[in-house]
C-alpha cells in the first residue's frame, strides 16, 4: 500500500473509533439515568435496612466502570497495565495527575473503598450517585478549593476508613505537561493525621485530553497505567510539599516517555 493509501486507512479506523466512542458517551447518559431511577433508591432502601455504608454505592460504580472500561478495550480505544507500586493499605490521601477524562475510572475500579473530590459542576445532574458514594463537591480553580466544607467532609470520610482520590491541578492535565499543585490535598490530609500517597497516571497516546478531539481519537490503543509511589508526610509548607508531589511526578512522567508524545504527534504520525 501506498503512504497515502495507508495514511486514508488509518484515518477511517480513527474515525470508526470516534463513532464507537460515541456511543459509548450515550451509554455512559443511560447508565446515570437508570442510576438515579433505580440504583438510588435501591441503596437508600438497604441503607436504611442494614446500616448507612457510603461502600454500597461505591461497589455498584466499580462494577460499572469496569464493564465500561472493558467495552473501551474492545473497541480498542484503551486498556490498562498492571500496576507499578502499591497503594497504602490505610486511609491516605491518593494525589493524582490528571491526561484525561477517564483516568478517574481506572483509579475507581482497581482501589475498593475510595471517595474522590468531584467538581461541583457534576453534582446538579448526578449528585444522588455520587452523595451516596461519598464523593466530596467543591469548586475547583486551578487545584484551589476555598471553601472549608469540602475539606471537613474530606477529613470525616479520611477518619471513617477511606482513601481520598484529588486531582490537584483542578482540570485536566495539558499533553506534555502539568499544571499547578494547589495545596488543598495537603490540607485535608493534616486535618485527619494521614499522609499523602502521589500517584503517577501514565498515559499514551493521550486519550480524551482536553487538546484531543473525543471525535478523532489515536490509531493505537491508549495505554494507562497507574505508579505508586511512597507516602509523603503533609508536614512543613504545604506549597513546598505540593511542589515536591508535583516534581516526583513531572520526572516519572518523563522518565516513561509519557510527556513526550501529544496527540498532535498522533495525528502527523497517522
Amino acid at each position: 500500500m501506498t503512504k497515502f493509501a495507508v495514511k486514508m486507512l488509518r484515518a477511517l479506523v480513527r474515525l470508526a473509533k470516534g463513532f464507537y466512542l460515541f456511543w459509548m458517551f450515550c451509554l455512559f447518559g443511560a447508565a446515570i439515568v437508570f442510576g438515579l431511577a433505580v440504583v438510588v433508591p435501591v441503596v437508600f432502601i438497604v441503607n436504611r435496612l442494614g446500616g448507612h455504608s457510603f461502600k454500597r454505592m461505591q461497589r455498584v460504580i466499580r462494577r460499572a466502570f469496569s464493564g465500561f472500561l472493558a467495552l473501551l478495550r474492545l473497541g480498542r480505544l484503551a486498556r490498562s497495565l498492571p500496576a507499578r507500586g502499591a497503594v497504602m493499605d490505610e486511609p491516605c490521601v491518593l494525589v493524582a495527575n490528571h491526561p484525561g477524562l477517564f483516568d478517574v475510572l481506572f483509579l475507581i475500579r482497581d482501589l475498593p473503598g475510595v471517595s474522590v473530590l468531584v467538581k461541583d459542576s457534576l453534582f446538579p445532574w448526578m449528585g444522588p450517585i455520587l452523595v451516596s458514594a461519598g464523593y466530596v463537591p467543591a469548586r475547583a480553580r486551578a487545584g484551589s478549593f476555598p471553601s472549608r466544607k469540602p475539606l471537613r467532609d474530606a477529613a470525616r470520610l479520611l477518619k471513617a476508613g477511606h482513601r481520598f482520590i484529588v486531582f490537584p491541578e483542578g482540570t485536566r492535565s495539558p499533553e506534555g505537561g502539568l499544571h499547578p499543585f494547589g495545596p488543598w490535598a495537603v490540607e485535608a490530609a493534616r486535618l485527619a493525621d494521614v499522609p499523602l500517597q502521589p500517584v503517577v497516571i501514565h498515559n499514551r497516546p493521550p486519550f480524551l485530553s482536553h487538546e484531543q478531539r473525543w471525535y478523532y481519537p489515536p490509531y493505537p490503543v491508549s495505554l494507562f497505567q497507574l505508579e505508586f509511589l511512597q507516602p509523603v508526610r503533609p508536614d512543613g509548607d504545604r506549597r513546598e510539599v505540593m511542589n515536591g508531589i508535583k516534581e516526583d511526578i513531572r520526572l516519572r512522567l518523563e522518565s516513561r516517555g509519557s510527556m513526550r508524545t501529544s496527540s498532535h504527534d498522533q495525528e502527523h504520525a497517522a
